[in-house]
């Protein structure tokens, strides 16, 4: 599931060299909510939020590490800033989306995912953020479905599958296996 430890060494060492640089401390904060330390992420995403409070990025962990912990409403909250501050990014739209689906709003999680639909026809829209979306939805089926289209189009944020959350009730699923080794992250 990952080499989180090292990678947290190594983020917090960087957080040392250059401790106002608010990418660095998401870094720190992705770090920990990848290793499933939510609380630590929500600790240090607060204190770059604090170093700028404009800074979309720390928003963004803030908002996915409090989805994670059930705090819903602060989720959401932080994740429409996110949105907001990012100016629409798309990969940020499907935050919301995610949030809106563990916290129970299927509704809510659907209609996100039609206003990313309707974004890609102007713009790129990672097919990626789409799967995490249908995956805190629970829906296996467009889930893979999804994450099949992300690997074909080769989107960057495949290189977090193997650690990602939001796909952790799909990692017996054979298919998944399968995926994680055609990305390269099993043998």
């Amino acid at each position: 599931r990952g080499r989180h430890y090292e990678a947290l060494s190594e983020a917090k060492e960087a957080s040392k060299l250059d401790p106002l640089n608010q990418m660095i401390s998401t870094w720190v904060a992705l770090r920990y909510y990848l290793a499933r330390k939510y609380d630590d992420a929500i600790e240090q995403s607060r204190s770059t939020i604090e170093l700028d409070p404009n800074f979309a990025a720390a928003h963004l962990l803030l908002g996915e590490a409090y989805a994670q912990t059930g705090r819903h409403k602060e989720a959401l909250g932080e994740l429409q800033i996110a949105a907001s501050l990012s100016g629409g990014s798309p990969l940020y739209l499907a935050e919301v989306g995610v949030a809106h689906a563990l916290a129970g709003r299927k509704t809510e999680a659907l209609q996100n995912i039609a206003q990313l639909l309707q974004i890609s026809r102007n713009r790129y829209v990672s097919p990626y953020g789409v799967a995490r979306v249908y995956a805190a939805l629970n829906d296996k089926e467009q889930t893979f479905k999804w994450l099949q289209s992300a690997y074909d189009d080769r989107a960057v944020w495949m290189s977090y599958l193997a650690v990602d959350p939001v796909f952790d009730r799909f990692r017996s699923d054979q298919r998944f296996q399968d995926l994680l080794r055609r990305v390269g992250l099993l043998p």
